[in-house]
């Protein structure tokens, strides 16, 4: 019902408050792309067993790309790959169940089904997928986690733009790189936005494109990155120290070969030769 600028909505009232049917919308379960990348004891990586399943961790799975549209086509791909499992089994009893797992099993597509795509199928566990998995239950939400294309955490590449049809190409060794591509940190801020190509790899480069909703690793906060994401408060700290050896005397003392014994060994020695020689003597006397 619409009254001046009053809006009430007259329609049922579902159990828990919900206005709609709770299996349909609003108790569905959101699915995220979750980034991460090895770091031991944070993430570390193992394979799937005989049975392919994770005896630790977490299923994850190693791509090689990290364009954001073709991602998203593999995780599509792996959903109705899986949902047409899904329905197979639910119909395995009009037919031969045992032909059927035998058939199945046989191939090793059962667990790598994306060589197309170059994907592999692994195991995370460490600090912090542990974290991610409670993080998934208390917030209610599924996920599918990869590991990033290039092993990296994230660095800004700042390039300066040019034309490459102005390179000169008919040189002996040619070059795809000018002299002034790249430009330091300290002198971004100094320069046009429009004069330089900013761009991210690792981690940080598939939170900006897109390519990830979120990551869970062993990602260090760094005023740089955290002007384009986002971090959560910091549950692990990490820092620098050296172990140095202590300087040693270089010159030698006029004592030096007394060094190899304790002097109360050198007492016994001197005392026992000296009876020795005493003894000795006294038996040549006689």
């Amino acid at each position: 019902m619409v009254s001046g600028r009053a809006v009430r909505l007259d329609t049922i009232i579902w159990p828990g408050g919900d206005l709609s049917v709770a299996a349909v919308s609003s108790r569905a379960r959101t699915v995220f792309r979750v980034v991460t990348a090895l770091a031991p004891p944070f993430v570390m990586e193992s394979e799937l067993d005989e049975d392919g399943q994770c005896l630790r961790g977490l299923p994850c799975h190693r791509v090689l790309t990290s364009d954001k549209d073709n991602l998203t086509l593999v995780f599509n791909e792996m959903q109705r790959l899986e949902d047409e499992d899904d329905a197979q089994i639910d119909q395995s009893e009009y037919s031969d169940y045992k032909q059927f797992t035998s058939d199945y099993t046989d191939d090793d597509e059962r667990f790598f089904p994306f060589q197309k795509f170059k994907y592999k199928t692994n195991c995370c566990y460490g600090l912090s997928m542990d974290l991610l998995e409670n993080v998934a239950q208390e917030l209610e939400f599924d996920f599918r986690l990869y590991i990033v294309a290039d092993g990296l955490f994230g660095s800004r590449i700042v390039k300066r733009k040019g034309k490459r049809s102005e390179r000169d190409v008919g040189k002996k060794f040619l070059s795809y790189r000018f002299k002034d591509d790249h430009v330091k940190s300290d002198r971004v801020k100094e320069l046009n936005p429009d004069e330089v190509d900013i761009k991210w790899n690792g981690i940080v480069g598939d939170l900006v494109s897109g390519a990830a909703h979120m990551s869970f690793a062993a990602l260090s906060v760094s005023s740089v990155r955290s002007e384009v994401i986002d971090f959560s408060v910091p549950y692990f700290f990490s820092g620098v120290s050296f172990l140095a050896a202590p300087q040693q005397k270089s010159e030698i003392p006029l004592m030096a070969f007394l060094l190899p014994f304790s002097p109360e060994l050198w007492i016994a020695i001197f005392t026992s030769e000296y009876f020795v020689i005493g003894f000795s003597f006294n038996l040549k006397i006689k």
